[in-house]
């Protein structure tokens, strides 16, 4: 009887130690990093944020995921953007350039680029933020640019 308590208990014990494993494993940040860094900003753009999510079995959202922030100058163009981006040939439709070359009136409204990289879903948001350009990156595992 006595063994039959330990069994149990140690059987009870190790699936507990899984379950915790499972719930607190944490990934590297690594490869979505690297992903992150391909992009780049012009020298005269400031990094504001940077938020890095690393990879988890159990999530509360979405992960892993990266959010870098920076200010920009006072406008910014479809090539700013391109030379970012590092695609020479894309071409952005009339709305986008026209979105890009925003004025200050137009604080409201931002422009977005999506894509692909490697495994990773991109998305790029241009927009003023407390009167100020901004351009942010989000990088995720595929599922969030379709939304």
């Amino acid at each position: 009887m006595k063994r039959w308590f330990i069994g149990i208990g140690s059987v009870i014990l190790l699936a507990l130690t899984a379950v915790a494993a499972t719930i607190l494993y944490v990934g590297s940040t690594d490869d979505i990093v690297r992903v992150a860094d391909t992009f780049k900003p012009a020298e005269d753009w400031q990094l504001a944020a940077e938020q890095v999510e690393p990879p988890r079995i159990v999530c509360m959202s979405v992960c892993p995921y990266l959010i870098r922030s920076w200010v920009v100058p006072e406008t910014i163009a479809p090539a700013d953007v391109r030379r970012f981006i590092g695609d020479e040939a894309m071409v952005p439709d009339e709305r986008e350039a026209a979105c890009f070359e925003k004025s200050k009136e137009r604080a409201g409204e931002g422009c977005r680029v999506d894509g692909i990289r490697g495994d990773y879903e991109y998305r790029i948001l241009v927009a003023r933020l407390a009167g100020q350009p901004r351009l942010n990156l989000y990088v995720q595992e595929d599922g969030f640019v379709g939304g």
